[in-house]
């Protein structure tokens, strides 16, 4: 009778373990549609920096971005449903998904060095920003939160630490 157990327990957990293999030709449309994203974006000087800072092809982004993707949804087609949805689960799926593809071991109150200076490099170019005043920033991100991506994701839901912006003040 364990056995029988054992055996029906397996077949569902089998069962259950969904992956999804994509043909050829949805692969390379996937990444080839994620690459003319990545380059029009409004955002791009953020994404190349994120790209030089990881030594990370917009492809390479691309390709891991797609097999994700591929885990997830039975076809491409499926996965556009999430792509070009435009709800906040959505946004924040996708978000979650590009992410990922950023290998790092930061950790609040430890970032790696290639996040710091993706902070940094982005708080100086988009916000204009001297660099004392970025890397003070930063660290100050670097207390609160795992990493840019969840910084950012937080800043998108206006959920930002309320202390963040009082120390950002006493950085000046």
């Amino acid at each position: 009778m364990k056995k029988f157990f054992f055996n029906l327990l397996l077949v569902c957990f089998l069962f259950s373990c969904k992956t999804y293999k994509w043909n050829n030709s949805e692969i390379k449309t996937c990444v080839k549609d994620r690459n003319v994203h990545i380059n029009k974006s409004e955002n791009k000087f953020v994404q190349d920096i994120f790209v030089e800072e990881f030594h990370l092809s917009a492809n390479e982004i691309s390709s891991c971005y797609c097999k994700k993707l591929e885990k997830e949804y039975t076809s491409y087609e499926k996965a556009k449903e999430l792509i070009f949805a435009n709800d906040s689960l959505s946004n924040e799926k996708r978000f979650k998904i590009g992410a990922s593809c950023f290998e790092d071991n930061s950790k609040k109150g430890a970032w790696t060095k290639n996040m710091k200076n993706a902070c940094v490099r982005i708080f100086e170019l988009q916000e204009g920003l001297l660099e004392n005043y970025a890397h003070c920033c930063c660290d100050i991100l670097e207390s609160y939160y795992q990493n840019l991506f969840e910084f950012s994701e937080a800043a998108k839901k206006n959920k930002l630490n309320n202390n963040v912006l009082k120390e950002f003040v006493e950085c000046q």
